[in-house]
């Protein structure tokens, strides 16, 4: 009956433990309209989830007739996430015994022991970058013919281009 027990125990722990992690976010893009109505009205753009190694290459609003706008190059900034790492505790299993005895199975549990938090922090993942685009005379005309684009190479050389509309 102790060993039906701890056995289901064992399967449940070994279950928590070997949960898989959450899979990598798709890059996403995201635009605001900033200071509208005013002479310095702009598009504040946000390239998120960067893996590391991918480049922003170019941020611009597209419009009528294929014009093309690029973001200032001094606005760009860089933004570095805080990742929290989950250290769960290791469960091992083994068996002990020979042919005369018999095989008795164990089990064992890990716990750190100084830190009971069981995570640590990183910093360097995931990337954000911002950009700011300032706004044409004739955006306002015809705001929903704008498109807010953005390549990203990624590690391997390709690029990526992902494309929102425009706010209004």
């Amino acid at each position: 009956m102790l060993l039906r027990l701890l056995s289901c125990l064992a399967i449940l722990v070994l279950l928590a433990a070997c949960a898989g992690r959450q899979g990598e976010q798709p890059l996403r893009l995201a635009a605001a309209l900033e200071e509208a109505g005013t002479p310095e009205a702009a598009v504040t753009v946000r390239v998120e989830n960067l893996r590391p190694g991918m480049q922003v290459e170019e941020i611009r609003l597209t419009g009528p007739q294929d014009r093309r706008i690029a973001a200032l190059p001094e606005s760009y900034r860089t933004l570095r996430g805080e990742r929290v790492v989950r250290q769960r505790p290791t469960v091992g299993i083994g068996a002990y015994g020979g042919s005369k005895d018999g095989i008795r199975p164990s089990f064992s549990l890990s716990l750190p022991l100084l830190d009971w938090s069981w995570a640590r922090r990183e910093d360097h993942a995931p990337r954000a970058v911002l950009a700011r685009i300032p706004l044409p005379e004739d955006y306002r005309e015809e705001p929903e013919a704008w498109r807010v684009e953005a390549d990203v190479t990624d590690v391997a050389g390709a690029t990526l281009t992902r494309s929102i509309s425009a706010p209004e």
